[in-house]
């Protein structure tokens, strides 16, 4: 990443998340640089091998509050479910019939 992206991506974390680029990786190395729902590996700089590689910051819509790090893909797919767990239970029952 050039010294202007790195520094769009650390502002971005601040401004939507209140958390810095040293809080993220943090996070990211907790989970061993896997998405926090499938385990996929997930890049900590993104290297353009595609949006399933990268990594998202996904957080609380209501209280704003960082829950860790996912894949591209299942942070799309919880939004498309709302982030509720209502949702998710109804996907649960649905794939196990």
């Amino acid at each position: 990443m050039t010294p202007g992206q790195l520094y769009r991506r650390d502002w971005n974390y601040k401004r939507k998340y209140g958390v810095s680029a040293e809080e993220v990786h943090a996070l990211w190395q907790e989970q061993g640089g896997r998405c926090g729902i499938c385990e996929r590996t997930v890049l900590w700089e993104f290297e353009g091998k595609g949006n399933r590689d990268r990594l998202c910051v996904d957080h609380c819509h209501e209280t704003g509050e960082v829950r860790g790090i996912l894949c591209w893909s299942c942070n799309a797919g919880l939004g498309k479910l709302g982030d509720t767990v209502e949702a998710l239970e109804r996907a649960i029952r649905y794939l196990s019939d």
